[in-house]
């Protein structure tokens, strides 16, 4: 029987960025944020480039939810990480259209592997904003904490959703997309773990419904009958996204899995693994663990706006990573 035998991160992945996974959306449709309202967007902006790099979730207006692998060892990504919620076109970041606040403190299961050989095992993030978002969301409810991995159906109608490559693995134009998914067997995933949940997509002309490079760290949800429920973070996936050869399109780390760790984190019972302290117009990323300052930046805030689309390929497909200009 064929096995996905070459499964890479969805992330982005290049020389100067520890990024290795990312998805973008093949065979997508526009997304109405409004049946997602949980979704952000993480972007890279140190005042001279930025750009989007990862999706996450909302979960409170102090905490949010993505994959550990958009995080992992990339301490300036660190450091220059802005979280913006709710981005519906990317073109509307650098405006102000959308409310972007920075991010303070870094959190990833402990038994995170940065391995494609372990395929990834715990890919699972928290980040702490500086400062609580506007109108104190709180999305706890759409977190899967009711319906374990062996009880999701099999079968179509759970719904990806990210920024970034498209059909043939080229940029789409900053839209947010959907996909439908199909939830399928581990082995199709070359055997994933007991928290990492696999996906197939159907056939549609050249692909299958996918997610790709740039959509890591984004949710995929379910419709239980109340509306959708985040069951799954993006975590990696075939060399070329929506193949149709590959027995599945994508795999992801399972938020029922981890629903004590994410209670744990919130609830200020764990310890960040990096913080930020500012000190008049100095910026530095600290490690708990050892108090040694990772990265530094001198860099002050014009402002909570900035934006546009990183040509982030990812582990999928490796290239480097593209950031536009701050202030043109």
């Amino acid at each position: 029987m064929k096995r996905l035998t070459l499964f890479l991160p969805v992330l982005a992945s290049s020389a100067v960025y520890a990024f290795e996974p990312t998805p973008y959306i093949i065979n997508g449709t526009p997304a109405n944020i409004s049946d997602y309202p949980s979704f952000s967007s993480l972007y890279y902006d140190n005042g001279r480039f930025y750009g989007n790099y990862c999706g996450s979730t909302v979960i409170n207006q102090d905490y949010i939810l993505t994959a550990a692998h958009c995080i992992y060892g990339d301490y300036d990504s660190m450091l220059n990480t802005w979280v913006v919620p709710q981005v519906t076109d990317e073109a509307g970041y650098l405006n102000g259209q959308y409310e972007s606040v920075r991010a303070e403190e870094f959190y990833y299961h402990d038994g995170y592997i940065d391995s494609s050989t372990e395929k990834w095992p715990n890919d699972i993030a928290i980040i702490k904003v500086s400062r609580s978002l506007s109108g104190s969301p709180d999305y706890r409810n759409l977190l899967n904490a009711s319906v374990e991995k062996g009880d999701l159906p099999k079968i179509d109608g759970y719904v990806a959703i990210g920024h970034g490559l498209v059909n043939g693995n080229v940029d789409s134009d900053g839209i947010l997309l959907q996909t439908s998914l199909i939830f399928t067997d581990d082995a199709n995933c070359d055997d994933t773990e007991d928290g990492q949940l696999c996906f197939d997509g159907v056939r549609v002309g050249s692909h299958k419904n996918s997610t790709c490079n740039g959509d890591s760290g984004g949710p995929v949800y379910r419709d239980f009958g109340a509306g959708y429920v985040q069951v799954g973070i993006t975590s990696f996936g075939p060399e070329n996204c929506g193949d149709v050869s590959a027995l599945a399109t994508s795999a992801f780390t399972d938020v029922y899995h981890y629903e004590t760790w994410i209670n744990s984190v919130i609830n200020g019972d764990e310890v960040p693994k990096y913080h930020v302290v500012t000190s008049g117009t100095t910026r530095q990323l600290v490690e708990n663990a050892t108090s040694q300052v990772k990265a530094s930046s001198k860099h002050v805030d014009g402002g909570s706006s900035g934006g546009g689309s990183l040509g982030l390929l990812s582990i999928f497909a490796l290239g480097f990573l593209t950031l536009r200009r701050r202030f043109l």
